[in-house]
C-alpha cells in the first residue's frame, strides 16, 4: 500500500531530526529547524487543499443531485411502440436517398 503524504513527510522530518549531534553546530541546527517549519508549512498547505478540495466536491455533488428537472429532453419521447422488421427495412429504403 502507498504511503501518504504525511507519512512521507513525517520521514522526511526524522531524517532531518538524524542529522542532528552532539556535534552539530549550532548553524546547521537552525537550517535544519527552518527546513522542518518548511515542512510544517508544506503540511499545512496540502491539508488546505484537501479540504478545499473537499468542499469542492462536496459542492459539486450536491449541484448534480439538486439542480435541473424531472422533464425529459426535448424531443425524447417514452412512446415504446414495437416496430416490425419491414417498416424498418422501408424507413431505411426510403432515406437512402435523403442523406442531409
Amino acid at each position: 500500500m502507498p504511503k501518504t503524504f504525511t507519512e512521507i513527510l513525517n520521514g522526511f522530518k526524522a531524517q532531518l531530526d538524524g542529522f542532528i549531534q552532539k556535534d552539530t553546530p549550532t548553524e546547521q541546527i537552525a537550517k535544519i529547524g527552518e527546513i522542518k517549519g518548511q515542512c510544517d508549512e508544506l503540511e499545512a498547505a496540502h491539508k488546505q487543499t484537501l479540504d478545499d478540495y473537499a468542499d469542492l466536491k462536496d459542492r459539486y455533488i450536491e449541484a448534480v443531485k439538486n439542480y435541473g428537472t424531472d422533464k425529459a429532453p426535448a424531443g425524447v419521447t417514452d412512446d415504446k411502440k414495437e416496430v416490425s422488421l419491414e417498416e424498418i427495412g422501408a424507413k431505411i429504403i426510403s432515406q437512402r436517398g435523403n442523406k442531409k
